[in-house]
């Protein structure tokens, strides 16, 4: 094909045919859920969330427990970041730690997770909510949910990683995004076809023994 336009059609078809390629456009879910949820939190949400996790304070532990008379320590976070942000976390702390986006321990800021290895292998076993001032809210297997200082011995030993969770759009948001998404792939597609009708259209014209002749897509000025 010695044709200037066939050369930029194949091109142009490169870069649409990624776009609209569902197996291209696929993202592991567990980024999805971190990208999805990544919007901004108003300081009077984190307020709440420290006003209601020392709510928690004198609890007894109870482990599978999720509620005030009895709680573990990720029970205790997967519902205050239910009732705060309507976001359903993972059960586990080591999954609610995968479904965090990462920050460091310079960065916490009231509302992070901070996670723990504290079963004497590498693996995250406990987590705590950060309320500022170098403390956390978190439910003790000994204590019940207490406060403590994050630069204590133990917690400074065993300090894992720590982890954002933001508020999710509200639901009005979400459909939206959604609704906007699949135009944009509707419109991706339907360029898609108007570019393939143009290459039949010059491949149709194309005479490999002599001069090419092209006549133009009236729409391709659109």
């Amino acid at each position: 094909m010695k044709h200037p336009f066939v050369w930029l059609f194949l091109f142009c078809g490169f870069i649409l045919g990624g776009c609209s390629s569902s197996k291209r456009i696929a993202t592991p879910v567990r980024h999805v859920e971190r990208i999805s949820h990544a919007v901004p939190v108003s300081e009077d949400q984190t307020g709440r969330l420290v006003r209601e996790a020392r709510k928690w304070i004198g609890t007894p532990y109870r482990y599978g427990g999720q509620t005030r008379s009895g709680t573990d320590c990720s029970g205790m976070v997967m519902v205050l970041f239910g009732e705060v942000y309507g976001l359903q976390l993972p059960r586990a702390s080591a999954q609610q730690r995968d479904f965090a986006l990462p920050v460091s321990e310079q960065e916490l800021t009231p509302g992070d997770l901070v996670f723990f290895a504290t079963s004497g292998s590498s693996a995250v076993s406990h987590v705590g909510i950060y309320i500022g001032s170098g403390k956390m809210i978190h439910a003790s297997t000994s204590r019940g949910v207490i406060e403590s200082s994050l630069n204590e011995k133990y917690y400074r030993q065993h300090f894992h990683s720590a982890g954002r969770i933001v508020a999710p759009a509200s639901g009005a948001a979400s459909a939206e995004s959604r609704k906007q998404l699949k135009k944009t792939i509707k419109e991706l597609e339907k360029e898609k076809k108007r570019l393939l009708r143009l290459e039949q259209q010059i491949e149709s014209q194309i005479d490999t023994t002599s001069t090419p002749v092209y006549v133009p897509d009236p729409e391709i000025f659109d």
